[in-house]
């Protein structure tokens, strides 16, 4: 009995040995538990704060996105007028490279006409040669008056034109032409008419000394003047139309 006693005995110390652990690890897990709640109350803070910065941080991040189209836009923008400025500038190449090319046509053209010029010159100097020459050969006008028509003619007196004047010399086919220098004689030339001459002689033009000296009588009129014996002589004047070459 002893022994069961103190068997019983030792068994109900272990018994007791179990009661009392199992209330010191509740203890100890309550402890436990306060310290985690302590953890997950900062470990919540601490989420709540980083939930605050990530949404300025989404706020950053939309502001971001806004710039950063803003930033594309202007790019397509400024792509867009690059490629403009390229075709601009392939295009001035392109027109530089033409003016070119009719720069050289212009130059070459410019040697062209300034050997067509210096020929001209000296075609000019050529003629201005034979004009002077003509000009001293004849100086003045030189004037013949023609009539074949009508036998019966006398001479006149100087400063006498018939009736029909200048007119009446046209109509009868007789032509006057300017050699030298046209408006000095045309202002020396004096015409005078005599209405009371007779119709059917033939119209002269009277010009002045220096065109006077200069006109040119067929000889055949001094000849028919001897041969006639107080009769009308037949004299014929005629414009003299041609230029010496020589």
């Amino acid at each position: 009995m002893v022994c069961e006693l103190g068997m019983l005995r030792e068994r109900i110390k272990t018994f007791e040995g179990a009661i009392t652990k199992p209330c010191k690890t509740e203890h100890v897990l309550n402890v436990n538990i306060k310290m985690l709640k302590k953890q997950l109350m900062e470990e919540r803070m601490k989420v709540a704060e980083l939930e605050q910065k990530f949404a300025l941080k989404l706020v950053e991040l939309g502001e971001l996105q806004k710039e950063f189209a803003k930033c594309k836009q202007k790019e397509a923008k400024d792509l867009k007028f690059d490629e403009r400025k390229m075709y601009e500038l392939e295009n001035e190449k392109k027109n530089s490279i033409q003016l070119k090319l009719e720069i050289q046509n212009l130059k070459e053209n410019k040697k062209v006409l300034k050997a067509e010029v210096s020929s001209l010159r000296e075609t000019i100097t050529i003629q201005a040669d034979k004009i002077k020459n003509l000009e001293k050969e004849y100086g003045c006008f030189s004037v013949r008056l023609m009539r074949q028509s009508q036998p019966n003619l006398r001479k006149k007196k100087v400063g006498e034109v018939s009736s029909g004047g200048v007119k009446g010399l046209m109509k009868r086919g007789i032509v006057l032409e300017k050699i030298g220098k046209p408006t000095q004689q045309l202002r020396k030339r004096k015409i005078k008419c005599n209405d009371d001459a007779d119709d059917d002689l033939m119209d002269d033009v009277v010009l002045s000394e220096i065109v006077k000296s200069k006109i040119k009588r067929d000889p055949s009129d001094d000849e028919s003047e001897d041969n006639s014996h107080g009769k009308d002589n037949f004299f014929t004047k005629h414009v003299d139309l041609s230029f010496d070459d020589n």
